[in-house]
């Protein structure tokens, strides 16, 4: 959905688009949260759409190939799964290391717990098959 709206936006004027948006949604259009929008709207060039929609495309593919897999049971499915997760870490730690808040750090804490989990899950399933193997 996000890259479909990415992609439908290039070449169209976001600042109008929000400010409808905002008239629509009766919310003040002088106000602080769409003069805040509005001044970030006007940094998005049509090259950065086209990342954000093909970033989000390849994102729902892998998403989707990885839950296909998950479902039919498959062993690389569970691997891609910790592979995505630890993907994300470096650009939480980043996050942090720019602005530390709460909201931040427990983001990291629980994907950290989930990888920890996943990770325990993988080597408990490997001990099992390898003794029903035997």
């Amino acid at each position: 959905m996000v890259g479909v709206g990415a992609i439908h936006f290039i070449h169209r004027d976001l600042g109008d688009s929000a400010l409808r948006l905002a008239m629509r949604l009766r919310v003040d259009p002088d106000g602080r949260l769409v003069s805040w929008l509005l001044d970030h709207l006007d940094a998005i060039t049509a090259q950065r759409l086209r990342q954000i929609g093909l970033a989000t495309f390849f994102y729902a593919i892998l998403r989707t190939v990885e839950g296909a897999g998950l479902v039919l049971e498959q062993t690389w499915a569970e691997y891609l799964t910790v592979g995505v997760t630890t993907a994300f870490l470096p650009w939480e730690v980043f996050e942090i290391a720019r602005r530390v808040d709460w909201v931040r750090v427990s983001v990291l804490v629980a994907n950290l717990i989930v990888l920890a989990y996943l990770v325990w899950w993988l080597g408990r399933n490997r001990r099992v098959e390898t003794v029903v193997g035997e």
